[in-house]
């Protein structure tokens, strides 16, 4: 077991603010700064003001709360979700009570030192608003056609106005569309296309994807479109637009068979939300960057306004959250843009967005590449960028995230985030076979943001952190009010894994009556983690956890020899959706998307390097990545060709028109040809990572019941003057590892984040390597440290030998808190979960019941080794108190605490305080009337049928020692 160096005397000392470690910083100055991080290293959370229910009362009491929880500031929303009035009068967003109200607040945060980020627009998501006026909103191009058969003589033709293009949008919820949308429109050109022999256009497949008006993951690999047999030519698209006039042609048209298109543009009709009904309003157009000026220019003042010019002052930064607006097709100088960045003229290719191929197959998917890769461009620019300009004024930063999940918008995760002053993404608690069970999509969100965060420098990436959905069987829904600390650790570090170190818990929602509990919430969404949750006056020791990790993975630099390219018309979201990257065990990766492919990443010899310094001694190319642009192709040219090993697929084709395809396809059989300087694919990876002399990072070899299939996970931060790993075993079972790390001639030394414990470890120097033993817990993570010079090449750690010195085994007084429908006591002649009570009150219970008894401590023990008191089963969180001395907060697997000084010869007290969640008093509550139930929530999330879940102390509880 674990050797103790240092414990929690360390607790109170004053620690520094500097994130990377100092140079000539020793591991005891750092270790001080580790056991309490200061406040840039530790949570926050958002904070969601539900449809007006605010009281300055509640406000006080939550941000009081959150400073002795160890939260350091808060992102304010102002949200809807049909939240009924549970206050005298709703506070309405921006008026003079809301404002007076807003203010108290920041002065509150100000004083207890809180950074305090709003939100880009009321609602969640994203840009909108009611002043945003239809000029400003959303757009999407759409058409309407006539098949004219013509023989030469002169016609009018009055074409039908393309009022609303049929398909995408029309089922968006009615609380989600503005009805300004029916009344909006505007021309922008007749086209006529010659159709071949027959008069039929051929067709692209799945035309509403490759356009960009419909969700799709995977477009152009797994929709290709066949070759025509024949097919318009670009000669045959004519610009009829001078022969129309108020709705009609009037053309004298060539013989043939003529497919006449009226384009416009309407609105795409999506409002922000969900916000109360007084702040919802038409989303900006996100392609328009003048709009999107002055959308944040009437926004951002309504903020210095309402906060006495307090921008960039006590109010820090803004927050764009996950986009779920729908997809802007359209803004006032799309064929100007399209002209600069592609090259070439968008008009004469229009009728490909309509589905019709125009010159082959080949061709029209070429340019809907140009085109999607030309929308995406503008809503990072326009959207995205642009607000780093904006915010600059003001002195303010912003976090940012993108799809969060498969494709919420047509363009690239990594590029929206590029220039975010802190990358975000998203964490969502899924249940499947278990309380947590490895989601990819999550992972591969996280892993974005700190791609982004260790190639363009900000080396923060945090992330919007173990949200639920507490409806169960919806999205592998999880029960709500069951979470905490003793279930999301393993969440928390599968995170941690993928390089998250900023954790932004989703949702303390503002409680603005105590009379109300739970209380609001977010709909169905969140984490329920505010005052009113049972364990919220011991929600200090979980966030010490995850300050302390935090504080730790953003020393130094990220270690990764893998940059992995997974296309450029995909984004990490919808590929990894559900299978993690195929990277061989023991190697670490960030994605790279074209933009840094192209404009971040300088090729020097053998390596892919960053200005962050990053450095890269494998390009590997995603198994699915089929198409790639000629830019693309030659910069994997220059990368091989200056010896970094590069693996992967040959391209099918070339995407995008740019360049020759002739000379594309030159180019791709020579490099992937087998020369010397060409792309390795026809053996595994592995084995040609180490034929490239690019060895495992990190190794390990789990005990023979453990198998193959162990879920051991790893960080690499590189610090001045020594190394820094992070292992963590996501998994119920103890594990005993052996680990070969990529360093050599410096001494290992442990640090636990949830205990505070440095130990040192048996290890063995060889090889260029070092061999470090592991003995995991249940859902452990240890930080291994490699900074001291090593004076001897092996050390054998002495063997701890465990042994029970009593078991406690009651009788047990049981006293409960008062108002939870429980009695004030039950005595307990040996435990028992309280779920398994026939007592109504006791079986339901949910809060602290409080456990005591005695025990005699035999004589002679003490002076022994380390006595620890073991709590065995518990749920789910429990203070221990030993003949009045308070032994700490037991809040996962192994419930085991040191006993401290207190312990005595002959008899002792023992108090354990054990809380639970919410989960039993809803699932007790949903047998009554509302108006007989002691609990509130909005909605209701459990039926009569539904079973207590297991709760209380179970035992057995032990005294053992450790020697």
């Amino acid at each position: 077991m674990r050797r103790l160096l240092f414990f929690f005397f360390f607790i109170s000392m004053a620690v520094g603010t500097v994130a990377a470690q100092a140079p000539g910083e020793d591991l005891d100055d750092l270790y001080a700064r580790f056991i309490n991080p200061a406040k840039e290293f530790r949570p926050r959370v958002w904070w969601h003001w539900m449809n007006g229910n605010v009281t300055k009362e509640g406000i006080r009491k939550d941000l009081e709360w959150m400073d002795r929880a160890g939260i350091a500031g808060y992102h304010n929303f102002d949200a809807g979700m049909e939240t009924p009035a549970i206050v005298d009068e709703r506070l309405v967003y921006m008026t003079p009570a809301w404002k007076d109200a807003f203010n108290y607040a920041l002065d509150l945060a100000d004083s207890l030192g809180m950074e305090v980020t709003v939100a880009s627009s009321p609602g969640w998501s994203i840009t909108g608003g009611p002043w945003v006026t239809p000029d400003d909103a959303e757009k999407k191009v759409t058409w309407q056609e006539s098949i004219i058969v013509q023989d030469g003589k002169q016609c009018n033709w009055k074409l039908p106005e393309p009022y609303l293009f049929p398909g995408p949008y029309q089922d968006i919820p009615s609380d989600q569309v503005d009805p300004r949308k029916y009344e909006y429109y505007k021309d922008l050109f007749v086209l006529a296309v010659r159709l071949p022999d027959g008069g039929t256009p051929a067709q692209v497949s799945y035309p509403e994807e490759k356009a960009g008006f419909k969700t799709s993951w995977d477009i152009s690999d797994r929709y290709p479109t066949p070759e025509p047999d024949k097919a318009s030519s670009i000669k045959d698209v004519i610009d009829v637009t001078d022969h129309f006039k108020d709705g009609v042609l009037e053309w004298d048209a060539p013989d043939g068979t003529w497919r006449i298109l009226r384009f416009g543009y309407n609105l795409l009709g999506r409002v922000n939300g969900p916000a109360s009904p007084e702040a919802t309003g038409l989303e900006v157009d996100k392609l328009d960057g003048d709009a999107v000026r002055r959308y944040y220019d009437n926004y951002l003042k309504m903020y210095q306004e309402a906060s006495g010019g307090r921008l960039g002052k006590a109010i820090n930064c803004l927050m764009i959250d996950s986009y779920e607006s729908g997809k802007c097709t359209w803004m006032k100088d799309m064929e100007k843009e399209f002209k600069a960045r592609r090259g070439y003229a968008l008009r004469p290719w229009m009728p490909v967005l309509t589905g019709q191929v125009i010159e082959s197959a080949a061709k029209s998917e070429q340019f809907l590449f140009d085109w999607r890769r030309t929308l995406g461009e503008l809503l990072a620019e326009n959207h995205y960028d642009i607000v780093n300009d904006i915010l600059s004024e003001y002195g303010m930063t912003r976090y940012t995230e993108a799809h969060e999940r498969r494709t919420a918008f047509v363009g690239d995760g990594m590029r929206v985030k590029r220039d975010a002053d802190v990358p975000m993404s998203a964490i969502w608690v899924h249940y499947r076979d278990g309380w947590y069970s490895s989601y990819p999509v999550g992972e591969a969100d996280i892993r974005e943001s700190s791609s982004v965060a260790h190639i363009y420098g900000q080396n923060v990436c945090a992330a919007e952190s173990f949200t639920v959905n507490g409806t169960i069987g919806k999205y592998d829904g999880f029960g709500a009010y069951q979470c905490g600390p003793f279930n999301l650790k393993r969440l928390a570090d599968a995170a941690m894994a993928e390089g998250l170190n900023r954790f932004v818990i989703h949702t303390s929602v503002h409680q603005p009556s105590d009379k109300h509990v739970p209380g609001l919430a977010l709909g169905p969404y969140g984490q329920y983690f505010n005052r009113h949750d049972t364990w919220a006056e011991e929600a200090r020791t979980w966030t010490d956890y995850l300050s302390r990790s935090s504080f730790l993975l953003q020393q130094g630099r990220w270690k990764a020899d893998i940059a992995l390219f997974y296309g450029e018309d995909k984004n990490v979201t919808a590929v990894y959706y559900e299978q993690r990257p195929q990277i061989p065990k023991g190697y670490n990766y960030d994605f790279v998307n074209y933009d840094a492919l192209l404009n971040r990443l300088r090729i020097g010899k053998g390596a892919l390097v960053s200005p962050s310094g990053m450095r890269y001694r494998a390009l590997v190319i995603d198994k699915d990545v089929k198409y790639i642009s000629f830019e693309v192709l030659r910069r994997i040219r220059k990368a091989v060709r200056a010896g970094v090993m590069v693996y992967g697929p040959k391209p099918l084709a070339k995407a995008g028109l740019e360049g020759s395809d002739r000379r594309f396809q030159r180019i791709a059989d020579k490099l992937w040809g087998g020369g010397k300087y060409s792309v390795r694919h026809d053996v595994p990876l592995e084995e040609v990572l180490r034929d490239a002399g690019i060895s495992q990072d990190a190794s390990w070899v789990a005990s023979e019941k453990d198998g193959i299939d162990a879920d051991i996970r790893f960080v690499h931060r590189h610090l001045d003057g020594g190394e820094l790993y992070w292992v963590a075993n996501i998994s119920p079972a103890q594990r005993k590892l052996s680990v070969s790390f990529a360093v050599s001639g410096k001494e290992p030394e442990i640090w636990h984040a949830d205990t505070g414990v440095r130990e040192k470890p048996s290890y063995r120097i060889a090889g260029g390597r070092t061999e470090v033993d592991l003995d995991m817990v249940p859902d452990d993570a240890q930080f291994i440290f490699f900074t001291t010079p090593a004076s001897e090449t092996s050390y054998e750690a002495p063997d701890i030998i465990e042994q029970e010195i009593c078991a406690l085994d009651g009788p047990w007084m049981v006293s409960f808190q008062p108002g939870r429908g429980a009695p004030a006591s039950l005595s307990m002649p040996s435990l028992r979960p309280l779920n398994e009570y026939s007592i109504e009150g006791v079986k339901y219970f949910s809060g602290t019941a409080t456990y005591k008894t005695v025990f005699e401590m035999p004589s002679g023990v003490a002076g022994e080794g380390e006595i620890f008191l073991d709590l065995g089963e518990v749920h789910h969180m429990a203070r221990v108190f030993l003949n009045g001395e308070d032994l700490g907060l037991a809040w996962k697997t192994p419930y085991r605490l040191p006993a401290g000084t207190g312990l005595k010869e002959g008899i002792n007290e023992v108090e354990i305080r054990v809380t639970d969640s919410w989960a039993n008093r809803l699932i007790g509550d949903a047998c009554k009337r509302p108006e007989d139930r002691l609990t509130y929530t909005v909605k209701t999330f459990y039926t009569p049928e539904d079973e207590p879940l297991p709760s209380g102390l179970v035992g057995p509880v032990r005294l053992l020692s450790e020697r």
